[in-house]
């Protein structure tokens, strides 16, 4: 038998835990036997999970609510004093987001909180103007989302953590808000930069030869585009190459352009110095005039990239930061995505208490063949899209195993390709959207997966600006 003095050297974490286990075990004996146990917050969820007591508590199909802040104000009783407060300092502070209101009151002397005890305004995020006199108060009004969570799998993750065995995976039971999967890419990326001159590039033969294909298109540039610039060719759906304006940037952050609505021609300029042939091939790499140029899958360039380690999309899923702050370039080609500086980060405003509890785990997403070598890539993720296997989608089982809510829903795997009104989701409102998968359609460099509003699981360009559908896991 051990000592129980042992207790003091574990470490307060360590004997928190422990204690935490021993709860959850009664927990479990009096659910076990019928007990009416009622589940309070998420730190209680983690530990009943932690335990292996989850399928006790919970069903495949239950629905959590977690949590977003969407507003928060601040206003004071005495009209000649103002008051602002900051959201994310506000929020870390209180740890936690909801319907809330808190008050503050002044005494004369110094600020307090309702049970009476004083407060620092400036460790809460907030800020007074003006002399307040006593009696003043405070009223900090939160507003948050409640974003219903289908609990879709137990102990299906593999947690980063190796000490961690046990998992809770929930879902959105809506689509969240839209957002483009990977903007449209640069069509040429030049390490050492390229000065001003005349300049042309093909379209490879048997691509779109009704658009552009085969032809060569000419070009004069007045600006040297310095080393790690962009040229930026956005080549529309069905519109003809020599329509379309070239515009470079400095580097893949820039968002005011070099030079722009440089027009392109199938007339040739004497002299022009080619920089090559774009495809729907693998990245290139041609020397032009003793200087480096990268050249992008051509599709890619038009289209984006359903590379999804690399997208836009995961970036947002997984940050916590906000908006202006959530994309950063991964890909040399990378072009800011149109919601780089309107989307706060999914985590962002998330419910502090929820957020500590959810664990980063392992996720497998198959390669496409074109640029990527097929297979597939292993990631890291606290927060994350559907793969088409863990929706149990024939083909995909390097994916991982579909979850069992998937399973119950489907009765067992499906076909690609295939229509399933299980599939659909809606808006909070009720109406059926297309919403993201994480995978790619291995056969393309820029199709990414998606579910139509009929339920049929299909593809689109990852340019596109359709719905978000996470999922994180309780560890």
């Amino acid at each position: 038998m051990s000592d129980p003095i042992d207790k003091i050297f574990v470490g307060e974490d360590v004997f928190s835990e422990k204690m935490d286990n021993i709860a959850a075990a009664l927990l479990g004996v009096a659910a076990g036997q019928g007990g009416d146990i009622v589940v309070k917050s998420w730190k209680e969820i983690q530990m009943i999970v932690r335990m292996g007591l989850a399928r006790k508590f919970f069903s495949i199909g239950d629905i959590i609510y977690a949590e977003k802040e969407s507003a928060i104000s601040a206003s004071c009783s005495n009209g000649s004093v103002s008051v602002s407060v900051n959201a994310e300092t506000f929020i870390a502070a209180i740890g936690e987001a909801g319907n809330l209101d808190y008050e503050a009151t002044y005494d004369g002397i110094e600020w307090h909180k309702e049970n009476g005890d004083p407060v620092n305004l400036t460790a809460y995020g907030i800020s007074v103007t003006g002399t307040p006199t006593a009696n003043d108060k405070i009223v900090i009004h939160e507003t948050a989302d409640d974003i219903p969570m289908v609990v879709i799998g137990f102990d299906q993750e593999t947690p980063v953590d190796s000490t961690r065995t046990h998992s809770m995976s929930l879902l959105m039971l809506n689509t969240f808000t839209g957002v483009v999967f990977c903007g449209t890419q640069a069509l040429m990326q030049f390490p050492d930069g390229l000065p001003a001159g005349n300049y042309c590039f093909s379209i490879a033969s048997g691509y779109q030869n009704s658009y552009g294909g085969g032809s060569t298109l000419y070009f004069t540039l007045a600006q040297d585009i310095p080393a790690g610039g962009q040229l930026y060719f956005p080549w529309g759906y069905n519109t003809q190459a020599s329509a379309t304006k070239i515009s470079t940037y400095a580097s893949a952050t820039a968002t005011s352009a070099t030079e722009s609505n440089v027009s392109v021609s199938t007339t040739e300029i004497a002299g022009a110095t080619s920089l090559g042939t774009i495809a729907n091939s693998t990245i290139q790499t041609v020397t032009v005039a003793s200087k480096t140029v990268k050249i992008n899958n051509v599709e890619r360039a038009r289209y984006g990239s359903n590379n999804w380690e690399n997208s836009a999309i995961r970036q947002w899923c997984n940050s916590s930061a906000k908006k202006g702050s959530v994309w950063a370039p991964k890909d040399i080609f990378d072009r800011p995505p149109s919601w780089a500086s309107t989307l706060d980060g999914f985590m962002y405003g998330l419910d502090p208490e929820l957020v500590s509890c959810i664990g980063e785990v392992k996720k497998k997403t198959v390669l496409n063949s074109v640029t990527d070598g097929g297979s597939y890539v292993t990631t890291n993720e606290k927060c994350w899209l559907m793969a088409m296997g863990e929706m149990g989608v024939s083909g995909f089982s390097s994916e991982g195993s579909q979850y069992e809510f998937y399973n119950k829903l489907l009765g067992g795997t499906i076909a690609d390709w295939s229509t399933h009104t299980e599939l659909i989701k809606t808006n909070k409102a009720g109406s059926a959207q297309y919403w993201w998968l994480r995978s790619p359609n291995t056969g393309y460099a820029y199709y990414a997966r998606l579910v139509y509003t009929s339920g049929y699981v299909s593809h689109s360009d990852a340019g596109g600006g359709y719905q978000a559908v996470v999922g994180f896991a309780i560890i």
